[in-house]
């Protein structure tokens, strides 16, 4: 059994995305577990903060759902690996 070591921070989680996300998105054990827990390759897909920004929202706002996205983002990854 492999022991599973979760994305504990942002630096974690770029790093996943940069180097290992790549290397996983086509193995069988990922599909399957992507599978299993209903998540598509769109929800992995990295969003950066000007993707949050629309017309009329202040930079809090803005900051508030990037780190929302962020955080989501990292209970998605951990959920995945941890199902692999």
């Amino acid at each position: 059994m492999v022991h599973y070591v979760g994305i504990k921070n942002m630096r974690q989680l770029e790093t996943f995305h940069n180097e290992t996300l790549g290397k996983l998105i086509d193995s069988p054990a990922f599909l399957k577990a992507m599978d299993n827990l209903g998540i598509s390759r769109g929800d992995l897909v990295r969003r950066t903060l000007e993707e949050f920004k629309e017309d009329g929202a202040s930079e809090e706002v803005v900051q508030v759902r990037f780190k929302f996205y962020q955080n989501r983002m990292m209970q998605t990854v951990n959920k995945l690996l941890e199902e692999r």
